[in-house]
């Protein structure tokens, strides 16, 4: 990732992965202290913030609501929409989303536009029949006959 596309914290774009800490306990020591334990790829950022990130969790592929504005929020209290959903299982500590965010990795980084790029490009039209005989009559031969 660091080689080829960029860590960051926000905001994300469709197609960043999207990493989380603590997901499992994968050392099997009862503590807290597992990163980068889960994955999922955004696919949209809404209107209030709210990140969809697709994942393959316990059920299968599936999406998942993380809001990092209200971390420690599952709905929010006035409409019910679903902020952050469960992404550990029940048991003390964090378990939500946006408590379990680690970080966005951006994988396909675009280079800026070139000057080049910039200027709109005229193709030159197609050679007629004509030119193009031309062209053929005089290329350099390989040396090899049909």
């Amino acid at each position: 990732m660091a080689r080829h596309g960029r860590l960051h914290r926000g905001p994300p774009s469709p197609g960043d992965l999207a990493f989380f800490d603590d997901t499992y306990d994968r050392n099997h020591d009862g503590r807290r202290n597992d990163p980068l334990t889960h994955v999922g790829v955004v696919e949209a950022v809404e209107y209030d913030g709210t990140v969809v990130v697709v994942h393959y969790g316990s059920r299968g592929v599936a999406r998942l609501r993380m809001n990092l504005a209200h971390p420690a929020t599952h709905r929010d209290p006035r409409t019910g929409r679903v902020l952050n959903d469960y992404l550990r299982g029940p048991g003390p500590g964090p378990r939500l989303a946006g408590q379990l965010f680690a970080g966005y990795g951006t994988v396909f980084v675009s280079p800026p536009p070139s000057r080049r790029d910039a200027v709109p490009r005229v193709e030159a039209p197609p050679p007629s029949g004509r030119e193009l005989a031309m062209r053929l009559r005089h290329a350099p031969h390989s040396g090899t006959t049909r």
